[in-house]
Parts: C-alpha cells; structure tokens; sequence
C-alpha cells in the first residue's frame, strides 16, 4: 500500500499536521514497534482522516484549545486501533470447531476422521461411566441450574448465556459453581473448567 506525506496544501494548516505526527510518534514509542516510516506516514493519515470528520465537534465554550482537541481525538483513534490489534492477536476471528459437526460434502465429523477405527472396549466402558456420573450430576440440579447445566454445553460466551437463559449474570455464576460442586462430588473435577 502507497503512502504520502500529508501537506499544508492537502487542506491541513501546519499545526494539525504536527499534531498528528505527535501523537502518532508518541504511540509508537510507547507501543515499542520498530520505526517504520510507512506505518507512521499511514497512522497520520488515519489520525487527519478522524480529525477532518471530528473537528466541527470543537467547541471553545468547553474551556479547551483546538491543538488539545485534535490530539484527543488522534489519541482516541490510536487508542482503537491498538485494542482492534489486540483482539486479533487473541484469536478473533478463531472459531471452535465442534467435533460432532460434518466437515464436508461426504458428512463425516471430525471425530470419525480423527478415529482410527472402531472404540476399544475399555474406552466404551469409561464413556459409559462418564455419561451415569454426568447424569447423577444432572438429577441432583434443580431446574435453572438444570438449564444451566445443559447451555453450558453450547460453550457460548456467558454473558451471553446469561442473557438467553433470562437470568443476572451473578445469578449464573453461582448456579455454575453449584454446578462445579456437585460435578466435583460426582469425580468430574478433571472436567471443571
């Protein structure tokens, strides 16, 4: 992508291009990235992008001058670009794969192609073990935290969860931990998440 040096004759009077080229430096510094003049040259014209639409907004009678106004907004747009950054590095736009969902055409899942063949007699056991102790979990649960205990396998976010159940996020939580408790009775702990 092609960058260019903002000028005065872009529109920008001196003082605003300096603003920008401030505040901009200044993240990056504090952001410890390796200089780069075209990142630089690129969050300048980001930051005069926001101060063009944001600059009609000044207003003298709030007791600021218009250079403290623009570096607001240059520090608030860098500010969002930085947590946009952030996101992305913890995995947005990463989504689970369930291992019962078809892949394909052919419809097979991820379990079955990950299998190498038919259960072991000893795993058949331990699965059957597995599903009576998460049923004894499951009857010694009254109603919500029953719901709970069912939405919790859909492994959606819990304030989310919280809001499709109907129920206060702290409500939900203690219902979880009521959960953990009864699991933990039940020889789940290894489980527990």
């Amino acid at each position: 992508m092609q960058f260019y040096a903002p000028t005065p004759s872009d529109g920008f009077a001196p003082w605003e291009l300096d603003t920008a080229t401030a505040a901009v430096r200044s993240y990056l510094r504090a952001s410890r990235r390796r200089p780069d003049p075209d990142v630089e040259k690129g969050l300048i014209q980001e930051c005069l992008l926001q101060w063009w639409i944001k600059r009609d907004r000044y207003d003298s009678a709030r007791g600021a001058n218009r250079r403290t106004f623009m570096n607001r907004v240059c520090e608030r747009h860098l500010r969002s670009l930085a947590r946009a950054e952030r996101a992305l590095k913890r995995g947005g736009g990463k989504q689970t794969l369930s291992l019962d969902r078809p892949l394909g055409e052919d419809g097979d899942s991820l379990a079955e192609l990950l299998s190498d063949g038919d259960p072991r007699p000893d795993e058949l056991a331990e699965h059957d073990d597995l599903l009576a102790r998460l049923a004894r979990v499951r009857e010694r649960l009254l109603g919500r935290e029953r719901r709970v205990f069912e939405a919790l396998a859909d492994d959606r976010p819990r304030a989310r969860l919280a809001r499709d159940l109907g129920i206060h996020r702290s409500t939900l939580y203690a219902d979880i931990e009521r959960i953990r408790e009864v699991a933990r009775d039940e020889g789940l702990e290894d489980f527990l998440r």
